[in-house]
Order: structure tokens, then C-alpha cells, then sequence
């Protein structure tokens, strides 16, 4: 058997989100320079490794039960994307149970800052399960390995997690993602020519983002009409971006990504290095806006601005950037 492998790209979210998490809309892409990488190739017992991380056991049991007490933080969402295989498909467990092929190690290494808001955890359970599933010649459509990777986190491990990470993961490229109707809506491709040049800034060390959320979920749950007002301004924020893409209109979008920041902002606290990521970025334009919960931000790169010069700001400030960022993925699924 030869081993196979898997991948996932960071995430930002460019217009939307958080809305994604409450039932609603959002503009998304992966993009080059950060992922989660996996192998699979046969081995005597089942193991699981990432970074220094190590766990062995039986597919069996890592597929018919989640275990909190195991060692492992990281490893924890692979064991997550296990048991949700298991409990959802487990017509497929119970076929690879006696394959020889359930005796094999998946091993993975991730580049995406953790704790910055660039859908690092995530994109360890999407490249877990693309790597599995083509292991065991699994049928997993997109659409199937976004909602695995949902119910992975928020099923297994409770985490307060919406699909706009998973969905852009799983399909890949510039996204617009409307969950109003079902949060397993199948995205729509935009053209990512469409797109000004963007940056990428990142601190890192943020807050998960269960904690992030938890608040505001809780006030959304007892129907708080700023949280559902804000919400419903952040879904309709992506749409007029989406039709600002297609004008390939840079000023409005950039005005569109400010406003997207000041909603969030009156929501959700802030930390002081997000605060000052979006200040570094304003001295050099508008369109400045979180890529996630926190710890990095995305940036339509100024006109006549060399990408050097915004690295370099960025730099000067404590902080690290890329630029320009290019949109990965996004051939049809």
C-alpha cells in the first residue's frame, strides 16, 4: 500500500463573518502559504502524530469512542474527526474495521499561526479526513467533509464553531457561503481575479474562539435584538460585497471590510493586539478587518504601496505579514 496524502489551507474571512455562526452570510478564501499537511502509510498498530504529539491504540477504538481523558490537546481534534466518521458513517467503519488498512499512521504538520484566527484547528480535522478518506476509499464529498468537520468540533469537543471555516476548507478558493437556510448550503465559487491585491497580518496568541463566542452566543440564544441586528447587518455587508466584487469595485469593498470590523467591534471585546493590527493597517488604508476570532487580519493591499512596504510596517509594529496573499485552490469540485 502506498501512503497518501492531504491538505488544508488557512482561511481569512473577507466580509460576513462572524454572521457564519449565527445563520448567516459570508465571503471566505483559502490562501497559499499556511496549511495542515497529511500522510497516511501502513504501520504495524494504528498511530496518530502531530508535531510532538503521539497516540496509539486500535482504529477500532479511536473511531467508536471519544476519550477526553487521552493525552493530546491537538491530537484531540483528530480523534474528533475519528469518532464523528464513526458515529455518522459507521456503514464505512464497519467495512475498514478488518482492512489491513486499518492498521496505518497518520501523521500531520501544520505552518498556520495558532490562535490567529486563520482556521488552524480546522484545517487539522478537514486534512485528517481528506486524508482518510482517500486511505480507505471513503466516498467524501465537500459537502460531506465540511459538515464531518463541523460536528468534529462542535459535537466531540464543544466548541461554539460555525461552518464558514469548514465549508471554505472543503471546497476551497473565494467562497461566498450563505448559511441562512441550512448550515450545510453549498457554496458558490467567485472569481478571485475579481479581488484587489490582499495582506495578511498576524500576531498570534489570540482566544479560542469558543471563548470568543461564548457571550454573544448566549445573547443570541435569548434573542438579544442587537446581537440578531448586527448579525443580520454583518450577512447583508457580504452581499454588497459580493456585488462589489463583481464591479470589481476595490473602494467599496474596503469600505465594506471597515464597516465589517465596526460591527464586530460593538459586539465582541477586542484584544489589545487585534486592536492594534487593524491601527497599523488603517495607517496604511482602509479595508482592515479580522481574518477570524483574532491574532491576524486581512488588508487590501494600497495602491502604489509596495508589498515590502506593508511587511515592513507591520514588522515595525512587533507583527508579522505577507504580501500579497494569493487565493489557493478553487478548481471545481
Amino acid at each position: 500500500m502506498q501512503p497518501v496524502h492531504a491538505h488544508a489551507f488557512a482561511r481569512v474571512g473577507l466580509l460576513g463573518n462572524p454572521s457564519d455562526a449565527y445563520g448567516g452570510a459570508c465571503i471566505a478564501a483559502t490562501v497559499e502559504g499556511w496549511s495542515t499537511r497529511a500522510r497516511v502509510e501502513p504501520a504495524e498498530r494504528c498511530t496518530l502524530e502531530l508535531g510532538a504529539e503521539e497516540l496509539e491504540g486500535t482504529f477500532r477504538d479511536f473511531v467508536e469512542r471519544f476519550d477526553p481523558a487521552l493525552p493530546g490537546p491537538a491530537l484531540a481534534l483528530v480523534r474528533a474527526a475519528l469518532r464523528t466518521v464513526g458515529r455518522y458513517h459507521p456503514d464505512w467503519v464497519a467495512d475498514s474495521i478488518s482492512d489491513p488498512r486499518a492498521r496505518f499512521r497518520l501523521r500531520l504538520e501544520t505552518d498556520v499561526p495558532r490562535q490567529a484566527g486563520l482556521a488552524g484547528s480546522s484545517a487539522i480535522v478537514v486534512a485528517a479526513l481528506r486524508a482518510l478518506a482517500a486511505w480507505f476509499d471513503w466516498p467524501l464529498e465537500p459537502g460531506e467533509l465540511a459538515r464531518l468537520a463541523r460536528l468534529a468540533e462542535t459535537h466531540e469537543l464543544g466548541i461554539a464553531a460555525g461552518p464558514m471555516d469548514r465549508v471554505a476548507q472543503a471546497f476551497e478558493g473565494l467562497l461566498w457561503m450563505d448559511f441562512r437556510t441550512s448550515p450545510d448550503a453549498i457554496p458558490e465559487r467567485l472569481d478571485p481575479s475579481e479581488l484587489p491585491p490582499l495582506y495578511v497580518a498576524w500576531a498570534g496568541g489570540g482566544r479560542p474562539s469558543g471563548d470568543v463566542h461564548r457571550e454573544v452566543r448566549e445573547r443570541y440564544e435569548r434573542g438579544d435584538r442587537a446581537v440578531h441586528e448586527t448579525m443580520e447587518a454583518l450577512a447583508a455587508g457580504a452581499e454588497a460585497g459580493r456585488r462589489a466584487l463583481a464591479r470589481r469595485d476595490a473602494d467599496t469593498l474596503a469600505t465594506l471590510m471597515d464597516r465589517n470590523f465596526a460591527l464586530r467591534s460593538s459586539l465582541f471585546s477586542l484584544e489589545e493586539a487585534d486592536c492594534e493590527l487593524v491601527a497599523t493597517g488603517r495607517r496604511l488604508g482602509p479595508g482592515v478587518k479580522l481574518c477570524g476570532s483574532g491574532g491576524a487580519v486581512v488588508g487590501i493591499l494600497p495602491p502604489g504601496t509596495a508589498p515590502e512596504t506593508v511587511v515592513d510596517v507591520f514588522r515595525s509594529r512587533g507583527f508579522e505579514a505577507r504580501a500579497p496573499v494569493r487565493i489557493a485552490g478553487g478548481a471545481e469540485a
